[in-house]
Parts: structure tokens; C-alpha cells; sequence
């Protein structure tokens, strides 16, 4: 939680450091909304904080958010420049330098049909990362046994897929369950390791899926490449142009398991086309996010 203080007005920060430990400790998103209710959501419940620091499931005695509150969080997080930070902002969504991935909405523009800005902002979706070192260690044992395994790892938003790349990647770079294996993360959002590189890894910070997976295979000579929300087309044109190079994929994907990954075009394809040979889906119980193995019914 700490890492979000700096952007927070004083008013709403002071509540939140009253929070319990164990629940700041739990905590995935803090959602703001312009003269609403502000809320904060586990990975298995959405609770309101009350004045005194506490929370709970119903609205009495909760904190809201005011319109120049959502405008100092806004102004924080592009140290002081909105204009700077469009580009981010015009696709939903604003990281900051220690990691933290803030979506953004409000009053959109359009010029030509394209988005062009947005003004009025009107909700917050601050989301925390955790840096879980054995989140991913169910499927970092897996792969160890199973050498040159491509894993398709997926759930809906919010589950923790980030965090759980993440815990495979440094698992994987640092040699937790085998020796260390070359990675080449691309990091295009630079939330996956907002820290800087870890073991074995060679992050592409900012480099598109296209982009970066091409120049790891042409010049890093990974062992594994691992990437986080594909789904367009061009991640799945880049990913099948590096197929035959012998580099297993590790990558995450929007969907509830394997029926509903096969709905969506692109990654149909990239099933179709065998590029994954593991798929695991994220499931949230009470006592945090598990893996489970699926099997591909032809």
C-alpha cells in the first residue's frame, strides 16, 4: 500500500493508513469514483472503508471521493502534466514508476472517429501489485519437470495474472525448482517488473508484443519468453512467426479456462496451431488465487 501513498490527497490516505495490516496486505484494487463511494476489493470480497479506517459490506458511515480529489490522484500520477501522459490515459490506463497500473475513465473526444482525449475524470481503479514469490510456484514445478512447456495461463481481469508471471519469471531466471533459465520478459505496460530485471531475465520495457518478442528471439536466444494479456492480432501473428524457433511461450490471456479462451479468435488460433501444449486457469478461494491444470478436449 505503501507504494500508492504519493498519490493519494491527505484526506484519503490518513483513512487508509488506519487500515488493518493483514487487509492492506490483501488488498488488489482501490476504485475511486467522482462524489462516490470509495471501495476496495480482495480477491474475494468489495468492501466500502469507513471514517474510522475500518470497512465493511455496507455503505453507512463510508468515505466518498470528490471531484478535486480524483484530480489531485490524476495530477500525482503524471507529476503534473496530463498532456504528457495522454497517449496512456487515451488507452485507459496510467503506470507509475514503482509499478502501480491505474485505470482511468471519464469524458471521451473523438476527432475522425478516433479517441482523441479524455477530460472529466470520473473514476480510479488503482490496482496494487504484489510481489507473491511462490504465486507462480505451482506452475514454475511443473515446468521444470516438463522441459520447453508453453503455459497458457488465464482468468477474467483481476485474479492476479500479473502476479503470477511475475513469481514464474523470477522463479524460472533464478533457478528455484532448476537450474536458471534465460527470459525474455516483455514488459510493454511496465508492470511486471516494475523493479528492473531479476536473475536471468532481459526485460523489454516498453517494446510492443511484435517488437519485442522479435528482437529476443533474433538476438537474446531465450529459453523462455513470457508475456502478459495477449489477445490481439498482432501478438498472435508475432507469436506464430517465432513458432518453429524452438522458444516455449509463457503468456495470459482473458478467460475463464479453456472454453472460453477457444471463443476468441486469436487465441483460438494460437490453439489451433498448437503453439500451447499447458493451459492453467486462476480460481480464487478464501485462502487466495490456485492454479488449475485444464486439459485441450480435441
Amino acid at each position: 500500500m505503501e507504494r500508492i501513498y504519493p498519490y493519494l490527497p491527505d484526506n484519503i490516505k490518513t483513512v487508509i493508513q488506519k487500515l488493518p495490516r493483514e487487509l492492506k496486505s490483501n488488498i488488489a484494487e482501490l476504485r475511486l469514483r467522482k462524489n462516490a463511494l470509495i471501495s476496495l476489493s480482495t480477491y474475494t470480497k468489495n468492501l466500502f472503508i469507513t471514517r474510522d479506517g475500518k470497512v465493511s459490506i455496507k455503505k453507512e458511515n463510508a468515505i466518498t471521493s470528490s471531484k478535486e480529489d480524483i484530480s489531485f490522484i490524476v495530477r500525482q500520477l503524471c507529476e503534473g502534466s496530463v498532456y504528457r501522459y495522454m497517449n496512456g490515459i487515451n488507452s485507459g490506463y496510467i503506470v507509475t514508476e514503482n509499478g502501480v497500473r491505474v485505470g482511468i475513465c471519464g469524458e471521451a473526444m473523438y476527432e475522425k472517429r478516433e479517441l482523441s482525449g479524455v477530460s472529466s475524470f470520473s473514476s480510479l481503479n488503482i490496482r496494487l501489485p504484489h510481489d507473491y514469490d511462490n504465486s507462480g510456484d505451482k506452475i514454475s514445478e511443473y515446468i521444470s519437470r516438463k522441459k520447453n512447456s508453453s503455459v497458457l495461463i488465464m482468468s477474467p481481469s483481476g485474479y492476479g495474472k500479473t502476479t503470477v508471471i511475475r513469481s514464474v519469471a523470477k522463479a524460472l531466471s533464478e533457478g528455484k525448482f532448476s537450474q536458471p533459465l534465460r527470459v525474455s520478459l516483455i514488459d510493454d505496460r511496465g508492470e511486471i517488473l516494475p523493479f528492473g530485471s531479476s536473475g536471468l531475465i532481459d526485460r523489454f520495457l516498453g517494446y510492443s508484443k511484435p517488437d519485442g518478442i522479435e528482437i529476443a528471439v533474433r538476438l537474446f536466444n531465450p529459453e523462455y519468453i513470457i508475456c502478459d494479456e495477449i489477445g490481439l492480432s498482432d501478438d498472435t501473428e508475432a507469436i506464430l512467426s517465432v513458432q518453429n524457433s524452438g522458444v516455449p511461450f509463457i503468456a495470459t490471456t482473458h478467460a475463464k479456462g479453456i472454453k472460453e479462451a477457444l471463443l476468441r479468435p486469436n487465441i483460438r488460433k494460437l490453439i489451433n496451431h498448437r503453439v500451447f501444449d499447458t493451459f492453467v486457469r486462476l480460481e480464487k478461494g478464501e485462502n487466495g488465487v490456485d492454479s488449475v491444470f485444464e486439459e485441450l478436449i480435441e
